[in-house]
């Protein structure tokens, strides 16, 4: 591994989507009709054919606030690697919902590196009322209730029940309790096929759950039994016994750095000084991804073509003539990103001396957090700027965390972006800011020493946490190079 991949972490939004994997109606549900199950039970969680943990559920008959309830209590356990470094995260969830499915309260906590975050729920009518205590911090929010759509605990049962049929599909909605927001799912019957278990051949109906972040398979028994699930990103839920999802797993770590890496054919050369960057990618789903001043994206028979093209600050750049544009929201507090906090806004004048002077503003901020800040890849648990501060490491997420924070907190609009980055060899997920200079965004990477950023950064979404980190995985995909262009 060479020094400039040790410059920055892989987005640990990784994590967080494969904890939505392992927290999904799949894993979280002893069968599809969410019977009461008078055991727990357990399913194994495979990356590269190797045991990287577990997931284990079990549901009961109960009551909330005096009406019929299901109540489910699951774990899951990922014991892994990021860089090199051990990443060993665990979320355990509580749900009560109506005998349909439709949720009442959840409760979860996700726990890594000694910290943790824990978020409660609770269905209100047209809201959800939320309680997050991020490593101490807490607050209290309120997100609206999709519209559109239903909310549901687990689709899997319209499968069972026969209200589906091979072909039908329906959408619903799920709350993540990584970012804090509602993300819209679908469901779709594919129908009956044969597949091969360490049984044997097995009938199964073949169900597919499509997340925007990473779609999964699934094939169920005739008694809606779970018999496996594969995402998108290689990472396979099946049944196995208690003693086995319990032992200590065996053989080498599995790194998900290496697990979501995205080969390019040729190698790219002067990486770090491209402003041109044209690539051919074949396989991803790319229809969310926009063109913007970054990059430009556009559909090519059964691929893509993306030109990275990252734009310079306009010279003359001011603070005031940013704040002074219709970009002044993206100045605001928002989840994870206390903005207009004293404490940040007194940090903020420290460190750029009150300039007016944008881009001297900008490295002001950029070399202060580079410089202070050091890479901990062990840090599964999405925090809030305040205890990145408090702590000084973490991974690129958390980088783009507290740039973003100082950047608003210095009255410059600032917002995070989720992508990838090249290095190696291939692609790696990453997170960096994108700063309003009055008339474009411009890509700030403190996970780098250099600036500006190069046409290696590979954008997939942008804005507050719950935008920039649920972006699409480019799961099956190929990539080859175009065109390059160096400074």
């Amino acid at each position: 591994m060479n020094g400039f991949r040790r410059q920055f972490a892989p987005l640990l939004v990784i994590a967080g989507a494969l904890l939505s994997i392992g927290a999904s109606p799949i894993a979280n549900r002893p069968n599809t009709a969410r019977q009461p199950s008078a055991e727990t039970q357990y399913f194994g969680l495979f990356a590269k054919g190797q045991r990287i943990g577990y997931t284990s559920s079990k549901t009961s008959q109960s009551t909330w606030n005096n009406k019929p309830a299901i109540y489910t209590d699951s774990t899951t356990v990922m014991n892994a690697e990021l860089i090199g470094a051990a990443l060993n995260l665990r979320l355990d969830s509580k749900t009560w919902t109506s005998p349909n499915g439709t949720p009442f309260q959840m409760r979860f906590k996700v726990a890594s590196a000694g910290l943790t975050q824990n978020v409660e729920a609770y269905f209100e009518g047209k809201s959800v009322r939320l309680i997050i205590d991020n490593i101490g911090k807490k607050t209290t929010s309120r997100i609206p209730v999709p519209t559109s759509g239903f909310i549901i605990d687990d689709p899997l049962p319209l499968v069972a029940s026969g209200r589906l049929k091979p072909g039908d599909s329906t959408k619903f909605w799920v709350l993540d309790p990584m970012t804090v927001s509602f993300i819209e799912n679908e469901v779709k019957y594919r129908g009956k096929v044969k597949i091969t278990t360490e049984a044997g051949e097995v009938n199964a109906d073949f169900v597919e759950i499509i997340d925007p972040r990473v779609s999964t398979k699934v094939y169920l028994g005739p008694k809606g039994d779970l018999i496996r699930a594969e995402s998108a990103l290689g990472i396979e839920i099946r049944s196995i016994p208690k003693i086995d999802a319990l032992a200590k797993p065996t053989g080498l770590a599995v790194d998900l750095a290496d697990v979501t890496r995205v080969p390019v054919a040729d190698p790219i050369e002067d990486a770090r000084n491209l402003k041109l960057l044209t690539l051919d990618v074949e396989g991803g789903d790319m229809n969310l991804v926009k063109s913007d001043e970054h990059q430009s994206v556009s559909k090519i028979g059964e691929g893509w073509r993306v030109s990275i093209h990252p734009v310079d600050m306009v010279v003359g750049a001011t603070v005031s003539k940013a704040t002074e544009s219709d970009k002044k929201s993206w100045l605001n507090a928002s989840l994870h990103i206390p903005a207009t906090s004293p404490k940040f806004r007194a940090l903020a004048r420290k460190i750029t001396g009150g300039t007016n002077d944008l881009a001297k503003a900008t490295r002001s901020i950029h070399q202060y957090v580079h410089t202070n800040m050091k890479t901990n890849a062990g840090m599964g648990v999405l925090r809030n700027a305040e205890q990145v501060l408090g702590s000084m490491e973490g991974v690129c997420r958390d980088h783009a965390i507290l740039t973003t924070t100082l950047f608003r907190a210095a009255n410059i609009p600032a917002r995070l972006v989720g992508g990838m980055i090249y290095s190696d060899g291939a692609f790696y997920y990453h997170a960096w800011t994108e700063i309003w200079d009055g008339s474009q965004w411009v890509g700030v990477d403190t996970t780098l020493p250099e600036m500006p950023i190069s046409a290696v950064h590979l954008k997939l979404a942008s804005g507050n946490v719950d935008k920039a980190f649920s972006f699409k995985f480019l799961a099956d995909t190929k990539i080859k190079v175009a065109k390059t262009l160096s400074r």
